[in-house]
């Protein structure tokens, strides 16, 4: 019996097919980390821990987004699951994390830290299980208006209203993510209400409530810098 096809790389077909299906690939696709590992300077050549991290975060934490994006997210959760604990091994032996221990919580926080955005402090390694949803809402939001135009049958299609246990999940995620967003929204404010204003007192840009159009600190210049305006200013 035929459990299940591919269909543009997308697996399709049996729930538990398509799970293991998905499972034994994202064992596949990260079996180079094994290699990736093993990079070590040599004497002209000094960057293989930069190396490691890129090809950690920009190549091997990448491999499954298609698959979030193209399968729905009940689907996708074990192969996630597989991915980030195959990530979360890999850096732990290239950040040195024996040193502290797998099983401690300085360890668990070094692992949250890494799976932040880089602007936030951490190495931009996001977790699969983290965007399974927002990836297969994105899909979603980008393709059905070009479906209604392009095929007929799909012409009236309402996702908000179409039947279907896929349907279903899809718009439970997006009832959970508009949630999740207000959460989020609400604590940055809240955050922003308690911190900005003592961030640019501290800075020397303001005083008391920032403005609307927030100005750069001033920026003392140095012994040398001041030099250079004195000279400039005696040659005009």
């Amino acid at each position: 019996t035929l459990r299940g096809i591919r269909v543009l790389g997308a697996y399709l077909g049996d729930d538990e097919w398509r799970k293991t299906e998905l499972v034994a690939r994202v064992e596949r696709a990260l079996k180079p980390l094994e290699g990736i590992l093993k990079l070590r300077d040599t004497k002209e050549i000094h960057t293989a821990q930069q190396v490691m991290q890129v090809l950690l975060r920009f190549c091997s934490n990448t491999t499954l987004t298609f698959f979030l994006r193209a399968m729905p997210p009940s689907v996708t959760l074990p192969a996630a699951e597989r991915h980030d604990e195959l990530i979360d091994t890999a850096l732990y032996k290239l950040v040195g994390g024996a040193r502290v221990g797998a099983a401690g919580t300085r360890w668990e926080r070094a692992r949250k830290q890494a799976r932040l955005p880089v602007k936030m402090g951490g190495m931009g390694l996001t977790s699969a299980v983290d965007i399974r949803e927002p990836a297969w809402i994105g899909t979603w939001a980008l393709v059905a208006g070009p479906m209604r135009q392009l095929h007929a049958p799909f012409r009236d299609l309402d996702v908000s209203k179409a039947p279907g246990s896929d349907f279903d999940e899809l718009r439970a995620a997006h009832d959970r993510l508009k949630k999740e967003h207000g959460e989020i929204t609400a604590t940055w404010k809240e955050w922003d209400d308690k911190t900005k204003a003592e961030y640019f007192d501290l800075v020397g840009g303001t005083t008391g409530r920032p403005p609307e159009i927030e100005v750069e600190p001033w920026d003392e210049p140095d012994e040398g810098e001041t030099a250079c305006l004195r000279a400039a200013a005696g040659a005009g």
